[in-house]
Formats: structure tokens, sequence, C-alpha cells
């Protein structure tokens, strides 16, 4: 959109903005189209597509659509997403000569750009080209490698490529807006070839094969913290369907306010059970459910308050105490459906700390997927026996 004040940058909500990028996916399916029907090897190269302007911000916020390429490549993905990232801005491409080092801080703004373009992406099969990137020279030789270095290494984390932008500018004398300049080409020498060498072998690092954005610390095993996961003989089905399933189920019974009850301590123990004032869960119970007719249970269960180090290990007592639950309720010919109940924090907690649970919004995403990934873990070590 050039000319427009949005030439560079998407706002949600723009009308013009949304309908640019309405009329962009158009283009890309039409591109798509030609290059595909037009025989030879066209049917299978790698095609990339890109937001508007090749911009961060309309590569997160736009409704980028990608054309259907399944009728040609069923079972691999041959579309590759194209971005240009100059970031953090100030820093790169601001041309403010005084503002020369990598901060802690800019580091923090370029890595949350790149887990937000991954998280939207990668997993989805998309690969990232990054089709430009550079640091505008402002004789801070030190500062501009250490920022490749992390720009490539933390690429290659997330599984993209980098293309370093050459526009063959130098003199920063005046100012040092848009010099990105690098390759000499008529000497065929490089301007600072340390520079270059540092950034080619940040490039060489292999992809991860199994990236996260978040670091996930291994919980102990129950094992060594006393408790043995009994994964008893149960008869599972693994060809029964959903239907058969909601069928079978019919009018099942909430265990409710008991295992989802909760204070605000970390560690809260086995008493959170009664802390609502319920009484604990026993088998018989349990028999009068199944005598009542009932063939379903689902039991609500919070787990941030029973966390017992920093690294989202769940209390084994309390692990070993819904599962003793469960195993009865199985044994008895029930369906029993469990999840994480409360765990979910509150909008007027920010930042979100660790044992606070998780909450659906980007400011508050890593502590979350720490949580939710390593309690999910846990579960389902522990409840590995049955349906």
């Amino acid at each position: 959109m050039i000319g427009m004040k949005h030439e560079w940058w998407y706002q949600v909500g723009d009308k013009t903005c949304e309908e640019a990028a309405t009329v962009l996916n158009e283009f890309h399916r039409l591109i798509h189209k030609a290059i595909r029907e037009s025989g030879g090897n066209n049917e299978k190269r790698f095609i990339m597509v890109t937001g508007l302007s090749a911009g961060y911000d309309a590569t997160i916020n736009s409704p980028l659509q990608f054309p259907d390429d399944s009728k040609y490549n069923p079972t691999i993905t041959r579309l590759l997403l194209s971005v240009h990232m100059y970031a953090p801005y100030d820093l790169v491409m601001n041309p403010d000569m005084g503002n020369t080092e990598f901060t802690e801080e800019y580091r923090n703004q370029l890595y949350d750009n790149f887990k937000n373009v991954y998280r939207k992406y990668v997993p989805r099969g998309i690969n990232v080209v990054v089709g430009e990137m550079g640091f505008v020279n402002k004789n801070n030789t030190a500062a501009r490698i250490e920022w490749g270095k992390y720009y490539m290494h933390s690429c290659r984390k997330l599984q993209f490529s980098a293309f370093i932008w050459d526009n063959g500018y130098w003199d920063n004398t005046k100012t040092c807006d848009d010099i990105f300049g690098h390759l000499k080409r008529d000497k065929l020498e490089w301007e600072n070839e340390e520079l270059i060498k540092e950034y080619i072998k940040a490039g060489q690092v292999p992809l991860d094969d199994d990236p996260e954005v978040f670091a996930v610390e291994p919980v102990e095993t129950y094992e060594a913290l006393g408790m043995v996961i009994d994964h008893e003989e149960v008869e599972f089905n693994d060809k029964v369907t959903g239907r058969q399933i909601v069928d079978e189920m019919g009018f099942g019974w909430n265990l409710g306010n008991t295992f989802d009850a909760w204070n605000s301590s970390q560690n809260q123990g086995l008493d959170s059970e009664t802390c609502w004032g319920n009484p604990e869960t026993t088998e018989k119970l349990i028999d009068y459910l199944v005598n009542s007719g009932f063939r379903a249970i689902r039991i609500p269960v919070t787990w941030h308050n029973h966390l017992i180090d920093k690294k989202y290990t769940i209390d084994p007592e309390w692990m070993k105490r819904v599962k003793t639950v469960v195993d009865w309720c199985i044994k008895k010919g029930l369906y029993v459906i469990l999840n994480t109940h409360h765990d979910n924090s509150g909008a007027n907690i920010f930042p979100l700390k660790y044992g606070q649970g998780y909450y659906p919004l980007n400011k508050d995403i890593e502590e979350s997927e720490k949580f939710i990934y390593n309690v999910w873990k846990q579960i389902s070590i522990a409840f590995n026996n049955g349906i």
C-alpha cells in the first residue's frame, strides 16, 4: 500500500488494511494457479507466500491465507512463509547513532517476534524464510555481531532461515539511515568480513528437531518421589467412536467443589479436597453412584495449588489421591472425565508468575505454556491406563 499511512504496518480493524489483505489473498491464489498449471517441475517447486509489505505486523495480525496446494502436494507442504524482520526496529533501523547496544530488552523483543511467527505458522507445517534482515552500520561492529549471532541462532532454533539485506550503501559519515552495505561488488570483498563470517557460522547451526518456544524443565519421575504408577490391565478399546462413548455415558454426575477446591496456597496438600465444605470422597460414594444407575463421572481437578517445586512438579500424594478415586471409578465400570479446572488465572494478575496457572493472552503465554505442558505431561503419565 505504497503512499498510504499503513504501508509498513497493519492495523487490525482498519477497513483499508482488511481490504488489502483480502485482495492479496486473491493475488496469491492466482500466482499459485499460474505456477502450478504451467507444467514441468512447477507442480512440486516451493512457492513463497507473504503478508502485506512482507511486514511482521501483517504476518501476525492480517487474515493471510495460503493457497490450497493439496491437489498438487497432498503429503508435503511446499508453501513457505516469507517475512521481513528488521527487529528490534529502534535499534537496527532507527538512524540514531547514539542507540547502538544490543541490550537484554532488545533481545527479548526480538525473540518475542520470532516466537509469535513460529506459533502461528510452523506448527501448521509452514516453514519460515526471513527474506530481509539487517542492522544499519552505526560503527558498532561488536553489537552488530552479537545481534546477528543471536538472530540466526533464534532462527535455527525455531526452524527459520534468513537473508541479510545488502543495498551497497556504505557512507555513514552524515547518517546511518539505510546503510546496509556489506559486499563491495566491484572489488569482491566484504566491508566487514568478521561480521559476515560470524553470521554465516551462526546460520549453519542445525535446525532444532523439536523446537519449543519455552524452556521445558523435566519434572521428577513419580518413582523417584516415592509414588509408583500402577498401570493395571484395563480393557482399552481403540476402535470405540465418539458417538459410542456419548451414547454409553448417557446422564453423568459431577464430583463438584471437591478436587477442584483450592485456596491461595501453592502446595495446599490433601486438605484441599474438603476445604470448600464437602466430605472426603469414598469408595462407598462411587458404589452408590453405580447402584443409582450412573455410567459416567466427571472429576474436576485443580492442579496449580499442588506444585511442590519450581519445575511444575505435582505433589505425588495429591496425584496418588486423585488416581485412587479415578481407579475406583474405572474398576466399577464408569467412564471418567478428568480435567484442569480452576487453573485459569485472573486478568488483573500481570505478569503471571509461577504457580498461578495460565491465562489465554499473549502477555502471559510463556508462563502459561510451561504450566500447561508440564501439568498435562504428568497427568498423561499417571492416568495412562484407561479409556
